[in-house]
Formats: structure tokens, C-alpha cells, sequence
């Protein structure tokens, strides 16, 4: 196993984002909810600044990342809907999981037909995706603890837009999907 420090702060994402739906379960305070959420969301940038920094770069914690990623967006979204009851939020959120799953089963799928070698590396809309995802999440919890300063419509503004680019990247990943099928002459 590679532990190091930065695989140990993607770790704390996964593990902060489950505190953070006990928390909404125990109706701890927006407050509360929002600094766990963008603590949370800060080990995102973090894990990956240190893994370059200190040359920690490595297959747990490229594997490890997205799936901290995508549980950090479940969680989220989950408090932010137990808080909220926002339905727009909600709709756009559980299609970007049903997303999550498709994506998840074709790198899945590559990885153990060709041993790895043919891994879905993640594009450029993906990362925009959940950049998204969590300024959507995040706005919406700041929304609602400075009302007065930052409207709420914004959070329905940013979650459409994650949507689209989890749309988009989907496409992209299906489509290279695809090209190494149709390369290796194999199918699904």
C-alpha cells in the first residue's frame, strides 16, 4: 500500500464527508454543515498540490481521488437536500449519480479486460464537472447562512451547469470507451 501524506488527506475527505451526514442526521447547524463542507472540499486541491509537491504521486491515491471526490458529492449533496428539500437541486444532483455509476462501470470494465492498461483518464470536463458539484453544494450552504449577501438562485445556476458538464464528460468517456473497444477489435 502507498500511504503517504497525501493519500492520508484524500482519506480525510471521505471520512470528513460521512462526519457531515451524521451531522445533517443529528441537525447540527448550517454553520456547521457549510465549514465541514468547504474543510472538505479544500483536501480536494490539497491531497493533489501535496502529491506534486512531495512527489507522492500514486496509484492508491489516483484511484483513491475520484472516489473521494464522488463520495464528497453524494454526502453533500445528501445534507444539502436533508436541510433544503430542493427538488431542482435534487433532480440534477441524482442524475449527475446515475452519471457516476455509468462512468464508474466503464473504467471499471476497462481496467479488469485489459489489466489497467486501457484506464479512462479523466478529462478536463470531469474536473470541471465536480468543481462544479462542489461550488454548487458549497454556495447553496453559504447561501443559506449569509442569505443577505449571496442569493440562493445562483446554487440552482451552478448545479446545471455541473450537469452539463457531467453530460458532457460522460459523452467523452463513452466515446473513448469506444475507441479502445474498437481498437483492441473486442466487445463490450
Amino acid at each position: 500500500m502507498d500511504f503517504n501524506a497525501s493519500v492520508l488527506i484524500t482519506i480525510s475527505r471521505i471520512v470528513l464527508a460521512i462526519i457531515m451526514v451524521c451531522a445533517v442526521l443529528f441537525q447540527a447547524s448550517i454553520s456547521f454543515l457549510l465549514g465541514m463542507f468547504f474543510v472538505a472540499s479544500m483536501t480536494d486541491w490539497l491531497d493533489g498540490f501535496v502529491a506534486r509537491k512531495l512527489n507522492q504521486v500514486t496509484e492508491l491515491g489516483a484511484y483513491l481521488d475520484p472516489v473521494a471526490d464522488k463520495v464528497l458529492f453524494v454526502c453533500g449533496l445528501f445534507a444539502f437536500y436533508v436541510v433544503t428539500q430542493d427538488e431542482v437541486v435534487a433532480l440534477f444532483g441524482g442524475l449527475m449519480v446515475i452519471r457516476e455509476f455509468i462512468v464508474s462501470w466503464l473504467r471499471l470494465y476497462l481496467s479488469r479486460r485489459y489489466q489497467g492498461s486501457q484506464a479512462l483518464a479523466v478529462s478536463y470536463f470531469a474536473k470541471l464537472k465536480t468543481t462544479f458539484q462542489l461550488l454548487a453544494i458549497g454556495y447553496g450552504f453559504l447561501s443559506l447562512v449569509f442569505s443577505n449577501i449571496f442569493p440562493y438562485d445562483i446554487c440552482h445556476l451552478l448545479i446545471v451547469l455541473a450537469f452539463i458538464f457531467s453530460i458532457i464528460s460522460m459523452f467523452g468517456y463513452v466515446k473513448k470507451f469506444y475507441q479502445v473497444l474498437t481498437i483492441s477489435g473486442k466487445t463490450p
